[in-house]
């Protein structure tokens, strides 16, 4: 048997709202997805839309072994793909996974709700100005190392932070 999975959401109720959403990352919960349906004899994974790079990234290492330790992919990729800046990116990638994951966030306990539940719960100004740390600290690594991870910092800001940031100028208007 094979399986559809969904990593669009919260994303594509957002789009469809025309308001951007606070990124949903899923890391861990993948991994714990992954292995589940692997222990329950799924044989096939189709994935409908995208979700953002370092989660397309992580599909793609677990269905070749859905049994690896996630926080070392996580930190293979962050280190490989951002030089020293992946630290910062790192802390806020799996920041921004548990904040999306708090059931507490939510109501009723349902994902990708509003734009509302987005934020005034998940990117709250304490939550933004924090991430803007880890940004600003990543843009200062990354100007001492190679070109590539300058790059791969501005993509991670301008597709990820910067919708964000946006998103919540939106909001508050």
């Amino acid at each position: 048997p094979s399986v559809w999975l969904y990593p669009t959401f919260p994303k594509e109720t957002s789009d469809g709202g025309k308001w951007n959403c606070f990124w949903a990352m899923h890391g861990h919960h993948l991994a714990q997805t992954m292995r589940m349906l692997a222990d329950d004899g799924v044989g096939g994974v189709m994935v409908c839309g995208g979700g953002e790079l370092v989660d397309q990234w992580l599909y793609a290492k677990l269905y070749d072994d859905p049994y690896q330790d996630v926080d070392a992919l996580l930190t293979d990729f962050f280190t490989k793909y951002f030089g020293p800046a992946g630290k910062p990116l790192q802390k806020m990638y799996n920041e921004m996974e548990d904040i999306f994951y708090r059931p507490g966030n939510y109501e009723l306990g349902v994902y990708h709700t509003s734009q509302e539940s987005h934020w005034q719960k998940l990117g709250t100004a304490a939550v933004m100005a924090r991430f803007q740390g880890y940004m600003d600290e990543a843009h200062r690594l990354a100007k001492t190392g190679v070109e590539r991870d300058r790059q791969h910092v501005a993509f991670w800001d301008r597709h990820i932070w910067q919708y964000m940031v946006e998103g919540r100028r939106q909001f508050i208007g």
